[in-house]
């Protein structure tokens, strides 16, 4: 017997997404160290690299679907 996969309301992800993302900002700029040879400028790639890298697993996965 197949199992259905439990569907979450869209307003859920929605503020699980807010409180995650305001997590991760919070612990890059206030928990991880300032680099000593780039120094504050180096914390871009805390977010920079995991959007690039989320933008070609969609790609990829909206190519798959295509």
């Amino acid at each position: 017997m197949p199992t259905r996969l439990r569907q979450i309301p869209l307003p859920v992800l929605a503020w699980s997404t807010v409180g995650l993302f305001g997590t991760a900002l919070a612990l890059v700029f206030f928990y991880a160290p300032v680099d000593g040879d780039q120094g504050l400028s180096q914390k871009i790639f805390y977010i920079h690299v995991p959007i690039a890298l989320t933008a070609y697993a969609c790609f990829g996965w909206g190519a798959a679907k295509a």
